[in-house]
């Protein structure tokens, strides 16, 4: 069980997260409404930041 800050986003509004790469504290406890058997879709866009390419030597 979580026990630490919670906040609302408004139905509607869009909310950007760190992961874990993101460095610093941990990231967040995400919860959302169940939406199963509602007809409602939801968007889920996960961006991943890169590791630079390995050095090849060219």
């Amino acid at each position: 069980d979580y026990d630490g800050q919670l906040l609302h986003v408004p139905t509607q509004s869009v909310a950007m997260f760190k992961g874990c790469l993101g460095g610093g504290e941990a990231g967040v406890h995400h919860r959302s409404p169940q939406i199963a058997r509602t007809g409602v879709t939801r968007l889920f866009l996960c961006a991943n930041a890169s590791k630079p390419p390995a050095d090849r030597g060219a």
